[in-house]
């Protein structure tokens, strides 16, 4: 898939428009990969690092996707529940810090988080 990639690109072209109408496929293609059975936490944390990317993307059309999923409480709950242990580079502690500010400063918090 190229978890790493699309982190990437959504940190690229934060604050343009430029991925508007990419946001939704490629976040249901991340869900889809979600949902198989067995992921390391390697892959779990690049997944969840997809979607805190998305966050400084665009954070108001991130939180409508996951909210219209019924997905933002527990994607929250599972970034908040990676260990310091399981973050072991800078750039992961960092990409949570930044996903989860853009989100708190997003004009539209639902009411589900």
């Amino acid at each position: 898939m190229g978890a790493i990639l699309f982190q990437t690109i959504f940190q690229i072209f934060a604050g343009t428009e430029a991925l508007n109408s990419m946001v939704e496929e490629i976040l249901n293609g991340v869900v889809e990969r979600m949902q198989k059975d067995f992921m390391p936490i390697e892959l779990k944390k690049h997944i969840l690092g997809i979607f805190l990317s998305a966050m400084s993307y665009n954070a108001a059309a991130t939180l409508k996707y996951l909210e219209q999923r019924q997905m933002s409480a527990s994607l929250i709950t599972e970034i908040l529940g990676l260990s310091n242990k399981q973050l072991r580079s800078e750039y992961e502690k960092r990409l949570i810090v930044f996903g989860l500010s853009a989100m708190l400063m997003s004009q539209v918090l639902p009411i589900s988080l």
